[in-house]
């Protein structure tokens, strides 16, 4: 928290910024259509595993699962039924950070 010189309070917010360490996810095929979807995920943590869960746009939780980080930064995510068409998000998160993506059903 920062003060002007009139006495008002400001919140600050820091923002760590680290060359040579992008992100890299990307879904493909995005648009998908089945009962997989592979992702691939590049330097998002320093831990050895995260956690990826698909949500339908409305909330609904629709499958959850546990990655090891593997040296090919590819995962398969595999569904109990086939979805419905529509926009979906993959959220992926060690359990600090966390990163999302919007994906689409065919």
């Amino acid at each position: 928290m920062q003060m002007d010189e009139i006495g008002q309070r400001s919140l600050l917010a820091e923002t760590l910024v680290l060359f040579g360490h992008k992100e890299v996810f990307d879904v493909f095929p995005n648009p998908f259509y089945g009962n997989h979807l592979h992702f691939y995920l590049k330097n998002f943590t320093e831990k050895n595993k995260f956690h990826a869960s698909f949500y339908g746009l409305n909330g609904m939780h629709i499958v959850s699962a546990d990655f090891k980080v593997n040296p090919q930064h590819t995962y398969t995510l595999q569904f109990p039924h086939k979805l419905r068409q529509g926009i979906y998000l993959l959220n992926v998160s060690d359990g600090v950070k966390r990163i999302e993506k919007k994906v689409i059903v065919k």
